[in-house]
């Protein structure tokens, strides 16, 4: 059988070119049925029908479905947190103008308007930077004076730091009232001195507040004051040999700075990992019974061993246990816990505290930050009850000095800024 290869070809009309040099065009030909797509350059936008049909019209002539279009640069889309935006056009083209307004309680910060303008470098920009809208302050007053501020969205400020109480037994001098910068220094009266671990100066700073909290002015400490003094030690893992021997050479400091007696101070001393070491333990009674060299013996002997950090547990063992006359502890007696850990408890330590300060226990917390343990701040926050009774320590152990030992004992003693209940 005889047969041509292909079949005859058709000869089909073809439509004018196309010119769009403004971004690209892609065609599947130039007759009639063919089509043709426009693309514009990223950072412009297309104007007109995406892509054009060669077709015939009804004079028979082949011609595109429509004209190309035209690429307009544009301006970078935004998004306003907070607030809305109002522009005359979706498309941010040349000349395209943008309003701006704020939810009810954050105000504006920036213009109020921009508008989408070509540049020398035949780019497009907004005017300005697009505006953010921040929560607002409530207003300020200031007794018997006036305040001036530079807005009232957060991040605003003003120039004044909160008024100074009045310092019983005391008194105090700013160079420039309560104006930033200012520094304020406390007096005492007669026999009384700032109370121990309490700065006597203080300066206003740019935030607007105090660099140090205002002290207390108290009577010396006695030479042998009633205490029943507990020091709780943490001896997790993260603690490490030479770190256990310097808490406990701080801790025979503080005892050495007293005299241990029935009628003046006795100490007690445990420590705890995930739980409380019953066997090392040292009661009240211990020193008074075999006076404070054996005392001193006894707390550098304990071990170092064990893991876990459940201070939650040491406290409540110091709530039910330790403080009972069983232990040696005094009813007359003032009674003090000091904790001293670097890491974050993994039980809970807010209830047992909390316990212990509605019966009338002072308690000192000493955060140590060390290179393997979590400080967890808040934590010994929760403990202690007022911040004046937190030390943390960044530096590592080493910062537990001799020095510091004493200032601590005099401050456990007598704190008349904290010792009144509604503090605890």
């Amino acid at each position: 059988m005889v047969a041509w290869s292909e079949d005859p070809p058709l000869c089909k009309k073809l439509c004018p070119s196309l010119s769009f040099t403004s971004g690209s065009l892609t065609c599947s030909g130039g007759h009639v049925g063919a089509v043709c797509n426009f693309e514009c350059p990223p950072t412009e936008v297309l104007v007109g029908q995406e892509s054009a049909i060669c077709i015939e019209n009804e004079a028979g002539v082949a011609t595109w479905s429509t004209s190309p279009p035209i690429c307009e640069k544009r301006c970078r889309r935004f998004t306003l947190a907070s607030g809305k935006a109002q522009c005359s056009s979706e498309i941010y083209t040349s000349s395209i103008l943008c309003e701006f307004t704020c939810y009810p309680g954050y105000g504006l910060i920036g213009s109020e308007t921009v508008i989408c303008q070509e540049q020398f470098d035949e780019n497009t920009r907004w005017s300005t930077e697009i505006p953010s809208c921040i929560k607002r302050c409530p207003p300020l007053t200031l007794p018997l004076g006036s305040v001036e501020c530079d807005g009232d969205t957060v991040g605003s400020t003003w120039n004044f730091c909160p008024e100074l109480n009045p310092v019983m037994n005391g008194n105090w001098t700013c160079t420039e009232d309560a104006l930033v910068d200012s520094k304020c220094t406390f007096s005492c009266l007669g026999k009384y001195r700032v109370a121990p671990l309490h700065e006597p100066t203080t300066t206003c700073l740019v935030d607007q507040t105090w660099s140090e909290i205002a002290p207390c002015c108290s009577m010396p400490c006695p030479d042998n004051p009633l205490m029943d003094v507990l020091v709780i030690l943490d001896s997790s893992s993260s603690v490490g040999l030479s770190s256990w021997r310097i808490m406990v050479n701080f801790v025979q400091t503080i005892v050495r700075a007293h005299e241990i007696m029935e009628d003046g101070t006795c100490f007690a001393v445990m420590r705890y990992n995930s739980k409380v070491d019953r066997k090392s333990f040292v009661p009240f009674n211990y020193g008074k019974r075999f006076g404070k060299a054996t005392l001193l013996k006894k707390t550098g002997a304990m071990p170092y061993d064990g893991s876990g950090t459940n201070t939650g547990g040491a406290l409540r063992y110091a709530l039910n246990r330790v403080f009972s006359s069983r232990m040696g502890s005094r009813e007359d007696a003032k009674e003090v816990v000091i904790v001293l850990t670097d890491g974050k408890s993994q039980d809970d330590v807010a209830v047992p505290a909390m316990r212990l300060r509605n019966k009338g226990v002072l308690i000192f917390a000493l955060g140590v930050q060390s290179s393997r343990g979590k400080l967890d701040v808040d934590q010994l926050e929760s403990i202690v009850g007022v911040k004046n009774h937190l030390f943390v320590f960044r530096e590592g152990f080493a910062s537990l000095t001799e020095d510091f030992a004493m200032e601590l004992s005099d401050a456990v003693c007598h704190d008349p800024c904290y010792d009144e209940p509604e503090h605890r």
